[in-house]
């Protein structure tokens, strides 16, 4: 069994993120978690095993199951792949539910809704043997579990009090023991992780002059709550700890500093990973033999990932490429590194350096693309997102026989009501014997059954529709094999009324520090947009759709938004809500590519809060200005 360190850990509970970080308008951090130094990239290669199409927010085990979302209207709802299944893993009586980490007996833990609304969330834990278990104690206030160990013990935050959340605190919860404050009398305080032990870190402080002063700590048994030493600021937090106790995160190196990853050890207390590298820094995980990732923010650059040891000190990656994005996003305890370097999913050891995953899949189907490394468990395993969804890459040597592997969905045609349109994906099999049959379903609640071809278990999919009414759809394509084992993809198009319509749909890479609730949170974001009958150079209400899905965050428009466009920009400005509730403002702008650059997109949305002019909840231009450059899909300026 693995160490409960190599696990995954997404972020601070929701109801923590938006009534009370709006209420003291500072925006909370959670974390990830674990793993260390020993290389050795699999150069056989790897097999591709699809897990979801539309699954966000990944947590992977040493046993290769799989946590994750998907967003349904808008809202998140937890799965979990056992290997082979993808069930849903229930609810506390409300729609709402984010699982935030496992551990390795496939226990999962989150925050849940418990009434309709979505008001209220509690912690939860959840197994195939016992399902849901709340807990919360009964009239409890809020609370959201961030990490468990693999004793099943669970840390988080929780209101003990009825007067809410000034009263928030750390918890560390046991089946034998229930719910334990452990949080500090004159504050508030986070769980963000906690190891085998349960020593528990986190951070917690008072508010002073209308500031959340938060410093990092950890919490034992034998101890109490006990601070790290750390500099007071908005910024500072610890985000892992391993069974030796170490701990890593961030925090200024002097007050009112910019904050720089930290690691903290019992014998040499504060060591500054990044003096002089970066603006900003975080630590973000750490295995059992000390090796650390994280990332460097410039305030006017697309961060750069790190990964960092005794005997290598700071490796930045993509260092010397300041026009590309790239991240550090899981380690395990054999050295290996995942993440993504210019869009494309990389595995790292110290003998090998950076390896492009794609050169090591190499029964891939035709357009299929990797684009970041989530994560990696010891047996080598990886979590991957791919063009095509979320898959797992499991080394050869332990083949058995899956699901085929489908390539992304191509349109060819013009995509306005009533043309008809070419729908195309290419697959491959592992079992050059089987057969295969195919459905389309059109996202119009019609669907049919898709034209087959291919031999020795290579093949494609084809089918043509035409839609009858404007709108956003998602495209979704199953095939299966004789074996009864089956795939999906799926594809969102935007389909057009008229020629004056503004549209777009695509991909690119949300950076670290654009969730800001979360600014540790990264990885494929995507979009769709359609607005009817914009006159070009005016600001002009129209109605319109916009889709917008994020890691942690899910954005739907109203249907009355002020479009601006100009011959080479469009700016959609309005209202929506995030997650199924709460109204929040939203600012879409997008960038025709010019000769050979790319279509640009920034997406900026915000909520007001009581005394305080606004709470920025995501923004992926807030250096530059100018947003991401689009991994795939288009804007288009007008339906041609």
């Amino acid at each position: 069994m693995q160490s409960s360190i190599e696990k995954r850990r997404l972020r601070a509970p929701r109801w923590l993120l938006y009534p009370l970080i709006a209420a003291s308008a500072c925006a909370l951090a959670a974390l990830a978690s674990a793993g260390t130094p020993t290389p050795t990239p699999e150069r056989t290669g790897y097999r591709i095993v699809p897990v979801s199409a539309s699954g966000t927010g990944g947590l992977l085990n040493g046993r290769g199951q799989v946590a994750f979302y998907d967003t349904v209207d808008g809202i998140p709802r937890g799965r979990f792949f056992d290997g082979n299944t993808v069930r849903d893993i229930g609810t506390l009586g409300g729609p709402f539910v984010l699982p935030t980490a496992i551990n390795d007996l496939g226990q999962v833990v989150g925050e849940a809704s418990v009434d309709a609304a979505s008001t209220v969330v509690h912690a939860f834990r959840w197994s195939q043997a016992t399902g849901m278990v709340d807990l919360s104690s009964p009239g409890q206030g809020r609370s959201g579990a961030a990490d468990i160990n693999n004793k099943g013990q669970v840390t988080g935050v929780a209101d003990f009090d009825a007067e809410g959340p000034a009263l928030s605190h750390a918890f560390l919860w046991s089946p034998s023991t229930g719910m334990l404050d452990i949080g500090r009398a004159d504050g508030i305080a986070i769980g963000t992780a906690l190891n085998e032990a349960g020593t528990v870190v986190g951070f917690g402080g008072p508010f002073e002059g209308g500031r959340f002063l938060q410093e990092a700590f950890r919490w034992t048994r034998a101890g109490g709550y006990q601070s790290l030493g750390t500099f007071p600021s908005d910024s500072t937090y610890a985000a892992d700890v391993n069974n030796a106790g170490q701990i890593v995160g961030a925090t200024p190196s002097s007050p009112d500093a910019p904050p720089h990853a930290f690691l903290w050890t019992p014998q040499a207390g504060l060591i500054d990973l990044a003096a002089g590298r970066s603006d900003r820094s975080l630590a973000t995980r750490i295995n059992e033999r000390g090796l650390v990732i994280g990332d460097l923010v410039d305030s006017t650059l697309p961060s750069h990932g790190f990964i960092w040891s005794h005997d290598t000190g700071l490796i930045e990656i993509g260092q010397g490429q300041p026009g590309i994005l790239t991240s550090a996003l899981g380690l395990n305890n054999r050295g290996q590194v995942v993440g993504t370097l210019n869009g494309r999913a990389y595995v790292w050891t110290r003998a090998a350096g950076f390896v492009d995953l794609n050169t090591l899949v190499p029964h891939a189907p035709a357009g299929f693309v990797l684009h970041e490394g989530i994560d990696i468990n010891d047996s080598g395993t990886i979590l991957a997102r791919a063009n095509t969804g979320l898959v797992l890459l499991v080394p050869h040597a332990a083949h058995s026989h899956s699901a085929p592997v489908a390539g992304p969905i191509k349109i060819t045609g013009n995509a306005r009501v009533g043309i008809p349109l070419a729908f195309s994906a290419a697959f491959k099999d592992a079992d050059p014997r089987d057969t295969h049959t195919a459905t389309w379903t059109w996202g119009d609640g019609s669907r049919s059954t898709g034209a087959v071809s291919g031999r020795n278990g290579a093949g494609s999919v084809s089918g043509q529709h035409a839609y009858r009414k404007a709108g956003i759809y998602t495209v979704k394509l199953t095939i299966t094999d004789s074996a009864g084992k089956s795939t999906t993809v799926q594809r969102r198009i935007v389909v057009c009324a008229s020629a004056a319509a503004l549209a777009g749909e695509g991909s690119f890479m949300s950076m670290p520090g654009s969730t800001t609730a979360n600014p540790r949170l990264s990885g494929l974001a995507a979009f769709a947009f359609v607005a009817e009958g914009t006159p070009g150079g005016n600001q002009a209400r129209s109605s319109a759709a916009i889709v917008f899905d994020a890691p942690g965050l899910s954005l739907r428009s109203d249907p009355d938004v002020a479009v601006l466009a100009t011959p080479a920009r469009v700016q959609y400005r309005g209202t929506g809500t995030v997650s199924g509730k709460g109204k929040v403002q939203f600012l879409l702008t997008t960038s025709d590519g010019a000769g050979t650059r790319k279509d640009r997109i920034r997406m900026r949305i915000w909520q007001q809060a009581p005394g305080v002019k606004e709470v920025v909840l995501y923004d992926n231009g807030a250096g530059s200005g100018e947003g991401a450059a689009l991994v795939e899909g288009a804007v288009r300026m007008e339906a041609q």
